[in-house]
């Protein structure tokens, strides 16, 4: 069976789209320096799946042992297993960035949410990301990762592998009534509706390639079993796609809502400027210029 069927262009290609898709959200917060309507509780888990999609590829990508090669990427990497690996990185690092501006943009808030906020990406990093960044960038580290016991290297992986990566996704999808509550409560100035479109679109089209960008595991392979049930084939090469048609499928029931809300906040702007009429076609002014007064704050909110 062959595993590298996309063409390492489209991979690049939609690299690229990928990183264009975070454009409209970022420079949307940076240039109204506003990020109310945007989660952080939402951007926070989206942002640990992230890391745990970048974590688990880097464990296969370069393993402990020579055994652990050729799950995932190939042994030893193609381009298109480097192109794997950006791809995973860019997005990463671009959750990172919109985290980074939304908190610094958020609402005022007590300083301790804050914190908290940084402290639990901070414990998460610790336990992810940042000993294989460790491991991989210490003086002593070669293509065996000497300076790695083999145990602890063991444990690492599969603590990932079969317990984390699944679970932050499910955390992920929880925090979803936490964007529609931002988006409910209020006006959302800082939330890129074209941002949530463009991301349903060009995550789906992810989700696709990579179906044929990934090396499945041998056992997977050369033991196939007739009663394999979704977990069993989310848990060993799915999670690559559903992760990204999970994120796609909240970015467009995101858009979809939160394009109902602007149109139901128009109309009752619209309904608000045409004034209160009297009987006989007078306007009475005392009941209408409170009303006015509100439409002129709400509007403020959303340019």
């Amino acid at each position: 069976m062959a595993f590298s069927e996309t063409p390492d262009w489209l991979r690049a290609t939609l690299m690229l789209l990928t990183a264009l898709s975070f454009a409209p959200q970022l420079y949307r917060i940076w240039r109204k320096a506003d990020s109310t309507g945007v989660s952080l509780t939402y951007t926070l888990l989206n942002l640990i799946c992230a890391t745990e999609q970048f974590t688990v590829l880097l464990i296969f990508a370069f393993p402990a042992l020579p055994d652990y090669g050729g799950v995932y990427v190939h042994d030893p990497l193609t381009t298109g297993d480097w192109l794997n690996i950006v791809q995973l990185g860019v997005v990463w690092l671009l959750f990172l960035v919109l985290f980074t501006l939304t908190l610094h943009h958020a609402p005022t808030r007590p300083q301790w949410q804050k914190y908290l906020f940084i402290g639990v990406y901070t414990l998460f990093f610790i336990i992810s990301l940042f000993p294989l960044l460790l491991d991989y960038t210490t003086p002593l580290f070669d293509e065996s990762h000497a300076n790695t016991p083999v145990l602890a290297h063991d444990i690492f992986m599969g603590v990932h592998v079969l317990f984390i990566n699944h679970t932050v996704l499910i955390a992920t999808i929880l925090s979803l009534p936490f964007q529609l509550w931002s988006i409910f409560t209020g006006a959302f100035p800082g939330l890129s509706v074209v941002g949530l479109a463009i991301q349903a679109i060009v995550f789906t089209l992810l989700a696709v390639s990579w179906g044929g960008r990934i090396v499945e595991p041998q056992s997977w392979t050369e033991y196939p079993d007739s009663d394999t049930t979704f977990l069993d084939w989310y848990k060993a090469v799915g999670w690559f796609c559903t992760d990204s048609l999970v994120f796609t499928g909240m970015q467009g029931f995101l858009f979809v809502v939160a394009v109902a809300r602007k149109i139901m906040m128009a109309g009752k702007g619209a309904r608000l400027d045409a004034g209160v009429q009297l009987e006989g076609g007078e306007r009475d002014d005392e009941e209408i210029q409170p009303l006015l007064g509100l439409d002129e704050r709400e509007s403020a909110d959303y340019r």
